[in-house]
């Protein structure tokens, strides 16, 4: 998926339209980090750890499997649920799916928003991100509807994206599984330079330990 071309970005450049899964898009995995990587690089994915990632990209750069399909489709039906009641409450704003992303000036920041907002239907101005859970929200670190309270590796991934796109505040919409997507809470989360300084720092680490590691892998094989 791509970019609609209407749509523009302050700070990035939409990539090709590669499938999941070719060898143009597992090659782009394998250079980059990713949006859904940065917490794992971070240390506050409860899913991933850095180590997970980094053998994942010395291999093909594949995602690991989804461990339960079922869950995984329920919160994808749960989207348009979600964004039609976030736009309700944010009528200033227009909603589009887009496709990945790259910052222009460090080409390996690959962002894919699930939304991008915008006010005249083509400078991007804000993103859109949906949480899903089958555990009660307060259980697992969400605030109240309308603080900026969000679990951290939500953060983490939310600053990355703005960082990535180059704009200034982006919204989270979190919605426990089962329950009327009225009762969804939504985040306003404004762009915090400090702590995007520390993603991007921990992004180029992460990086030159791959390249170190493969020259090693490279070594030994000689």
């Amino acid at each position: 998926m791509t970019a609609p071309r209407q749509l523009t970005a302050p700070a990035a450049t939409p990539l090709a339209a590669w499938k999941q899964g070719s060898p143009e898009e597992r090659a782009s995995r394998r250079e980059t980090v990713s949006g859904s990587e940065i917490a794992a690089i971070m240390g506050t994915s409860p899913r991933d750890t850095r180590q997970d990632v980094l053998e994942r990209k010395l291999t093909d750069g594949s995602r690991e499997k989804i461990v339960n399909k079922n869950s995984s489709a329920r919160a994808a039906d749960l989207q348009p649920l979600m964004e039609q009641e976030f736009l309700a409450r944010h009528p200033q704003y227009t909603a589009a799916p887009t496709g990945y992303w790259h910052h222009t000036e460090r080409p390996w920041q690959r962002v894919f928003p699930h939304r991008v907002l915008t006010r005249d239907g083509r400078r991007i101005a804000a993103t859109l991100t949906f949480r899903t859970t089958p555990a009660d929200l307060d259980s697992k670190g969400w605030g109240p509807d309308g603080s900026t309270t969000v679990p951290a590796d939500v953060y983490d991934h939310t600053q990355y994206t703005l960082d990535g796109l180059g704009v200034d505040h982006g919204y989270v919409v979190a919605l426990q599984q089962g329950a009327d997507p009225a009762t969804c809470r939504i985040y306003r989360i404004d762009r915090d330079d400090a702590h995007i300084a520390t993603l991007r720092a921990a992004s180029e680490d992460f990086l030159r330990e791959l390249d170190a590691t493969r020259v090693t892998q490279d070594d030994d094989r000689r």
